[in-house]
């Protein structure tokens, strides 16, 4: 739907490995995307669920926190570019990729309660 209406591709939606901060109960994985600009150029502006870039969700009860969201333009290229936690009027043009990533969520108890299988799970499966 997102394609249809607006002149972005997506082209890459996954989960962030190692973004759920450990604990007994690990906290959940960031998920990431890609965003291709079809357009000229675009203008656009984001909040993401933090206030501010060093801001990580926080554990409880003992647990980690999980990983930072953020955002980059034209990632792993000599032209990235960093994004801000709050922008607004941010142009950017044909062909650049916008990459969004939520945070992961914080780990709830002591990591060291994690029981051994649900590690094994966690390592086997790529969440660590």
């Amino acid at each position: 739907v997102m394609e249809t209406f607006s002149p972005v591709r997506v082209r890459q939606t996954r989960l962030v490995p190692g973004s759920g901060g450990a604990g007994r109960q690990r906290g959940g994985l960031a998920v990431e995307r890609d965003y291709e600009i079809l357009s000229e150029t675009a203008l656009v502006s984001c909040q993401r669920q933090q206030a501010h870039d060093e801001t990580a969700p926080w554990g409880a009860e003992g647990g980690a926190p999980g990983g930072k969201a953020l955002g980059v333009i034209n990632p792993g290229t000599d032209r990235e570019q960093m994004l801000p936690a709050r922008f607004r009027h941010h142009t950017i043009h044909r062909g650049d990729v916008m990459r969004m990533r939520s945070a992961g969520g914080g780990g709830y108890g002591d990591p060291a309660e994690r029981a051994a299988e649900a590690l094994a799970r966690d390592v086997a499966e790529g969440y660590v």
